[in-house]
């Protein structure tokens, strides 16, 4: 775990959002994506529920 994972994590939940979280990081979606995913991994918790509805 990183503290740049933690602030783009942060940053999603802020943004609601991971295209919103990539635009304002100036990094692509799929960055963004590969990051919470690593995050989750380490902490084995699947913290990010997204979808056409909305992000919870």
């Amino acid at each position: 775990m990183t503290l740049t994972q933690l602030e783009i994590f942060a940053l999603v939940a802020e943004m609601q959002g991971f295209t919103a979280a990539a635009a304002r990081l100036g990094i692509s979606q799929s960055g963004v994506s590969h990051a919470v995913r690593e995050l989750e991994r380490e902490l084995a918790w699947n913290c990010c529920n997204g979808g056409r509805a909305g992000w919870s």
